[in-house]
C-alpha cells in the first residue's frame, strides 16, 4: 500500500538493464490491486514481447499471479495466454501453457469460489491439445499431455471411444509416432495417457492397440526411468488388459491382480493439487531494507532491526555550517589592462645558478648587468653565442695546421732514415773489401820465411 500509488514509477522501460526489469516486474506484483490491476495487466501482457527469456518468462507468470490474486482478471488473463499459444516464440508458448495449468486446475477444483468465463476448462484443454504440434519445450508438452490424460474423461457420445474425448485419443496416435523422439521427460507422460485411456475405455480396440504399441517402445527404451514406468504401468493393467493381447509371462505373473475401479483410482486420484511456482516472490509482512526481502524467506536477523521513530530526530542535527563565500573573479576591460601594464615596473630576469653571460651575482644576490628587458638580454645572448661559434672555427683550424705540420715532419723523418741505411750499407763493404785484402796478405807471409825471428810461420 506504500508504493501503490506510485505504481507509474516502476513501469519497464526499453532502456532499462536485466536486472532492473526483472526487480521492476517484481515490484509491480507486489502492489498490483482492484484499483490499478488493468494497466498492470496490460504492461505485463506487453513485457512478453521483450526480446529477453527471462523477462518473458517472468511477465507471464506475473500475469497467472493476476488471475490468482485478482479473481475479476481471470477472463482477462485467459485470453491473453490463450493468445500467446499462437505465437512464434518457443518460450512465450511454453510458459503460456505452464500458466494455463495452474489456471485450469485453480478452476477446476475451486469452481465456485471463481467468476464464470467465457471458456470452460475442458474448451482450453481441447484447445491446448489441438496445438500439441506447435509446443516444442518439454516441459510444456509434459503439461499438454498430463491435462489431456488427467481430464479426458467424459460422459457425452461422440466421434471417439466411448467414455474418451476425441480430441484425447487423438494426442495419444500423435504422441506414439513421435514416441521415440521425445525426452524422456515427455516419453513418461505418453505411458501415463495410454494407460488412462486405455481405462477408461478398455473395449475399444484402436485405444487398446495405441496403448500396447506405447508399452513395447518404453519397454527397450535407452532411459532406465522409462523402462520401470512402462513395467509398473503394465503390470498394474494385468487385472484390465484382455488375455488375448497378453504374452506368456504376463498370464503366468503371480501376486495382487487389481480391478478396473481400483486401476482407475490409482491413476487419477490425487493428482489435481495445484503446485504455485513461488520463485522470484517476497514473504507477506517482510519489512522494507531486511533480508527477507532479499532472500525471499524469513530471516532470524529481521527482528533485530529497530523500530521506526514517531517523532523522528531533531533538525539540527542535520543542519550544517554556512560554507564561506569563494571570491568572485572581477572582470578587466582592455584599456584598464593597457594602464595596469604602464604602471607595472619593469621585470629583472635574475638568473639562480649556473654561468651567466651577465656575470656573477652581487653581494645582494641581483645581477650585476645592465639588462632592463628582455630584448636586450636576448640581444647579448645572441652575440655570445656568436662568439662562441667564431672560438670554436678558430679551433678547427688550429688542430688542422697542427695536423698537417706533424705530417711533414713524419716525411723528412722517413727520408733520414733512408739515406743512413745507404751509408751503413756503404761501410759495409768498405769493411768486407778490407778483410778480403788482409786474407790475402796471410796466405803470402805462410809462404816466406820469417827473416827476423829465424822461424817459420805455420799456416
Amino acid at each position: 500500500n506504500l508504493f501503490a500509488p506510485f505504481y507509474s514509477r516502476f513501469l519497464v522501460r526499453t532502456d532499462d538493464l536485466l536486472q532492473v526489469k526483472q526487480d521492476k516486474i517484481k515490484l509491480l506484483l507486489r502492489i498490483v490491486g482492484a484499483d490499478n490491476y488493468p494497466v498492470i495487466l496490460r504492461e505485463l501482457i506487453d513485457y512478453a514481447d521483450d526480446p529477453d527469456d527471462s523477462v518473458v518468462s517472468n511477465s507471464i507468470r506475473g500475469i497467472g499471479r493476476c488471475a490468482r490474486l485478482i479473481p475479476e482478471s481471470m477472463q482477462q488473463c485467459l485470453n491473453s495466454l490463450i493468445g500467446m499459444i499462437k505465437s512464434s516464440q518457443d518460450a512465450v508458448i511454453s510458459n503460456a501453457v505452464l500458466v494455463l495449468k495452474h489456471l485450469v486446475q485453480m478452476q477446476l477444483s475451486t469452481p465456485s469460489d471463481l467468476p464464470s468465463t467465457s471458456q470452460s476448462p475442458i474448451t482450453i484443454i481441447a484447445q491446448l491439445a489441438r496445438k500439441i504440434d506447435d509446443i516444442h519445450h518439454a516441459q510444456a508438452r509434459a503439461c499438454v499431455v498430463w491435462m489431456v490424460g488427467q481430464y479426458a474423461g467424459t460422459e457425452e457420445k461422440g466421434p471417439g471411444p466411448e467414455g474418451v474425448a476425441a480430441w484425447a485419443s487423438d494426442v495419444l496416435r500423435k504422441a506414439a509416432k513421435t514416441f521415440s523422439q521425445e525426452t524422456p521427460l515427455v516419453k513418461v507422460q505418453i505411458i501415463s495417457l495410454a494407460a488412462k485411456l486405455f481405462v477408461l475405455s478398455p473395449n475399444d480396440r484402436v485405444l487398446t492397440l495405441l496403448s500396447q504399441y506405447v508399452f513395447s517402445l518404453a519397454r527397450y527404451d535407452v532411459n532406465y526411468d522409462v523402462r520401470d514406468r512402462a513395467r509398473m504401468i503394465s503390470s498394474l493393467l494385468a487385472g484390465v488388459t484382455p488375455a488375448s493381447l497378453m504374452n506368456g509371462p504376463e498370464r503366468e505373473r503371480a501376486g495382487v491382480v487389481l480391478r478396473r475401479e481400483q486401476v482407475k483410482l490409482v491413476l487419477f486420484e490425487g493428482k489435481s493439487g495445484i503446485v504455485e511456482d513461488q520463485s522470484g516472490q517476497t514473504i507477506d509482512g517482510s519489512l522494507i531494507g531486511s533480508l527477507s526481502m532479499v532472500t525471499g524467506r524469513s530471516m532470524r536477523l529481521d527482528g533485530m532491526l529497530p523500530d521506526w521513530l514517531e517523532n523522528g530526530v531533531e533538525s539540527s542535527l542535520r543542519d550544517a555550517d554556512e560554507p564561506t563565500p569563494l571570491a568572485v573573479p572581477v572582470a578587466l576591460s582592455s584599456a584598464q589592462q593597457q594602464q595596469r601594464v604602464k604602471g607595472s615596473s619593469p621585470v629583472v630576469l635574475t638568473p639562480t645558478g649556473g654561468s651567466s653571460p651577465v656575470g656573477p651575482p652581487s653581494k645582494n644576490g641581483l645581477a650585476q648587468g645592465p639588462f632592463k628587458d628582455l630584448d636586450k638580454f636576448y640581444e647579448d645572448t645572441d652575440d655570445v653565442e656568436g662568439e662562441d661559434e667564431e672560438e670554436e672555427e678558430e679551433e678547427e683550424e688550429d688542430e688542422d695546421g697542427e695536423e698537417e705540420v706533424s705530417s711533414d715532419e713524419d716525411g723528412d723523418a722517413d727520408d733520414g732514415d733512408g739515406e743512413d741505411a745507404d751509408a751503413d750499407d756503404d761501410e759495409d763493404e768498405d769493411e768486407d773489401e778490407d778483410e778480403d785484402e788482409d786474407e790475402d796478405d796471410g796466405d803470402v807471409d805462410t809462404r816466406q820465411p820469417d827473416s827476423k825471428a829465424g822461424t817459420t810461420s805455420l799456416p
